[in-house]
């Protein structure tokens, strides 16, 4: 009994625990993973999201999976060109959406889909958003990628994320 009431008395003085900090404001797309997430969480149909050997290994566990990375602030024209870097073992395809400064909300017009070669190899994919209208001029304030959509269950790993002029 004495226990119970100085364990709740600690438990008290410490306050509510925190479970998810935000990330750190980053100025530039260069996702390498080498120190953790990076401030990537999952959001929908993600489940064991890691950092591992320098990759972001997850788990799909719907037809809609995606991962984000928030607290951008990132000029679009620094990088006209996203290269990811991933593998994964089902799926029909991926998409990268953003969300800017005058748009701070993801949705189907801020969006490159990619066809995915779902075959558990690494695979690079070149996205091209400098030439979307809702890309060039803006500042982005977040990121969201979706691995392995139309799979109800998959594996994937990302080796990086990045921005740049090709």
């Amino acid at each position: 009994m004495k226990v119970c009431r100085h364990t709740a008395q600690a438990s008290e003085r410490r306050g509510p625990s925190r479970t998810r900090r935000l990330p750190a404001l980053a100025e530039r797309i260069a996702f390498e993973f080498q120190d953790g997430l990076e401030g990537w969480f999952p959001a929908h149909d993600v489940s064991g999201l890691s950092a591992k050997n320098g990759m972001l290994e997850g788990h799909v566990t719907g037809g809609d999976p995606y991962i984000i990375r928030s607290a951008l602030r990132v000029p679009a024209g620094r990088c006209p060109v996203i290269r990811v870097r991933m593998r994964v073992t089902a799926g029909q395809g991926g998409e990268f959406y953003w969300t800017t400064s005058a748009s701070p909300a993801f949705a189907e017009d801020k969006k490159a889909a990619f066809p995915l070669v779902a075959d558990g190899q690494f695979h690079e994919y070149r996205l091209e958003v400098g030439r979307h209208a809702l890309w060039s001029g803006q500042t982005i304030t977040a990121i969201r990628m979706d691995p392995g959509n139309g799979a109800s269950q998959a594996d994937f790993a990302v080796d990086y994320v990045r921005g740049g002029a090709d």
